[in-house]
């Protein structure tokens, strides 16, 4: 059942709760056994996407910080000298 919802609330990109009724009546159990699901299914739900949100900013700020090496890379490079090897 948990999967079922999962797959509603992931592909209406929603909240468990506006499942309720449809899934209770499909499945046949009691609307406190369904708040009991969609509170954990919806936990999860939302701490993956916390997690993608920081993982972003990450990823956003690394290439950030490579834009800036490249660019100051490219000023230095053209004022240095070969570097000769013997």
């Amino acid at each position: 059942m948990k999967r079922k919802l999962y797959t509603r609330v992931t592909a209406d990109d929603g909240k468990a709760k506006s499942h309720k009724v449809a899934l209770c009546r499909e499945r046949g159990i009691s609307a406190r056994m369904f708040n009991a699901m969609a509170i954990d299914l919806q936990g999860s739900i939302d701490d993956t996407r916390e997690l993608f949100k920081k993982k972003r900013r990450g990823v956003r700020a690394g290439i950030r910080r490579l834009k800036r090496l490249l660019a100051h890379g490219m000023r230095n490079s053209k004022n240095r000298q070969p570097t000769v090897y013997t």
